[in-house]
């Protein structure tokens, strides 16, 4: 009897332990989150500021071959997250579907060409590559390259 109580003791210090891990590493993850969004926030200003732009871009120039990303992140249920991009392909009042053209290495479970429908205020950065070669956006890559 003694030892299968000691067993559950045991049982419990060790769940107590992973949860309290567990728990500063999703504390840790959502610090880091803030503080990326924090840092980031002028340049998201600016790429949301423009994003009727950006849809209007896409709706009238699809069939020119040109491309169109928005780029968003993706957070799992421990809050490690991660920027990606999706290649537009529906953009229906605010709501944008795309393909995941990214691929992800922290947070797991969506693969390359995973389709997603998202909301557009969820978009922290858009990019256009015309048919010349010429990039419009990615004002958030332009601010942490400086």
């Amino acid at each position: 009897m003694d030892i299968q109580i000691t067993m559950r003791w045991s049982l419990m210090v060790v769940i107590v332990l992973v949860f309290s891990i567990v728990q500063a590493q999703t504390h840790s993850y959502q610090q880091a989150y803030e503080s990326y969004l924090q840092s980031i926030e002028k340049p998201i200003a600016e790429a949301q500021s423009r994003l009727s732009y950006v849809k209007d871009f896409f709706l009238n120039h699809v069939k020119e071959e040109s491309k169109v990303y928005v780029i968003v992140i993706i957070r799992d249920e421990s809050w490690r997250w991660e920027q990606v991009y999706l290649r537009v392909l529906v953009w229906e009042d605010d709501v944008i579907g795309g393909q995941l053209v990214s691929v992800m290495s922290v947070v797991s479970g969506y693969p390359k060409g995973a389709k997603f429908v998202i909301d557009q205020d969820r978009v922290v950065d858009w990019l256009i590559i015309h048919v010349d070669g010429r990039e419009e956006g990615n004002f958030v890559l332009a601010s942490l390259q400086e």
